[in-house]
């Protein structure tokens, strides 16, 4: 994406299971990259583990860790927003959060009933400075 023409690269995650080491070398490669050529880039998206947010030991969280971005409590997942670098040194001005209402409908199943959600992840948003 180009905001106010600077590059802002957005990298889609979602992870069904553990991160490979061979993955995880990549990832890490391509946010060196980022850092070095002073690229701003993000990997946003479903990590689903602790451990597999941790293993972008070069990133730093936008979003808040503790807040839950599951809509069923028996969804198990670990949504994040991760930067590469310092936050500071970003373009991000520290808001962040999870979207947890609006998410159901009549016409989706909850269980044996309906009015469910239309994914058991929340939508995640972070706020980004641009210049005025």
């Amino acid at each position: 994406f180009l905001l106010c023409s600077r590059p802002l690269i957005v990298v889609n995650m979602h992870f069904k299971d553990s991160l490979e080491a061979d993955d995880v070398t990549s990832l890490r490669s391509i946010a060196d990259l980022a850092v070095s050529s002073k690229m701003e880039l993000v990997f946003i998206g479903e990590f689903r583990t602790r451990s597999n947010v941790q293993s972008f030991k070069t990133c730093q969280s936008v979003l808040n860790e503790e807040i839950v971005t599951t809509v069923d409590v028996k969804a198990t997942g670990q949504s994040s927003i991760l930067c590469p670098g310092m936050l500071d040194s970003t373009s991000f001005n520290g808001h962040s959060g999870a979207i947890k209402t609006g998410l159901s409908h009549l016409a989706i199943p909850r269980g044996w009933s309906w009015g469910g959600p239309a994914s058991p992840f929340c939508p995640i948003w972070a706020e980004i400075k641009v210049p005025d």
